[in-house]
């Protein structure tokens, strides 16, 4: 009895120090990222003005068929709305501005955990046969600011960072001669 009685408290212990570890983590991240890609501006901007082009050049479309997507009124420009769904996690992809040939502006929102994290992504032409894009991902504050959230801010992170280079090198690898 004494040992389970010990164990007990030492679990107990131990669950309280990593929900305090929880409290220190941020609850805000940005993610940003750059690649230069032998391509002309307006040859790329179709590929992130039009949501259904995604799906040919994000990692997060191409994950094994596990996510379905429908689109809602435009599929392009300000206003598209993407959402999708697996038997994990559901959520939505909607441009809010746009600026021809050179930026992106959009909210990622994922349903299951309240958390929306906003977009942009940039182009510059570096002369008239490369262009340099960059990424930026933001999440917006925790609206739970519980240590689990912050937890799960850290993993997202990770995810979106890993995500965000893959996508650039495979819109990179579109245009390789």
């Amino acid at each position: 009895m004494d040992i389970i009685f010990i164990l007990l408290i030492l679990g107990a212990g131990i669950l309280l120090l990593v929900l305090a570890a929880g409290l220190f983590l941020p609850a805000t991240w940005i993610i940003e990222k750059a690649e230069l890609i032998a391509a002309p501006t307006r040859d790329i901007y179709p590929l992130l003005y039009n949501l259904r082009e995604w799906e040919n050049w994000t990692v997060w479309t191409a994950e094994g068929g596990a996510l379905e997507f429908e689109y809602k009124g435009n599929e392009t420009g300000e206003g598209a709305v993407q959402e999708w769904q697996s038997k994990r996690i559901n959520g939505t992809l909607e441009i809010t501005t746009v600026v021809e040939n050179q930026e992106i502006d959009y909210v990622f929102r994922i349903k299951e955990s309240n958390l929306v994290v906003k977009g942009t992504i940039v182009l510059a032409a570096a002369d008239t046969n490369y262009t340099q894009v960059a990424w930026r991902l933001e999440l917006e504050k925790l609206a739970a600011n519980s240590p689990v959230r912050r937890f799960q801010a850290v993993f997202i992170r990770n995810y979106f960072e890993r995500a965000i280079e893959e996508s650039l090198l495979s819109l990179q690898s579109m245009f390789a001669k």
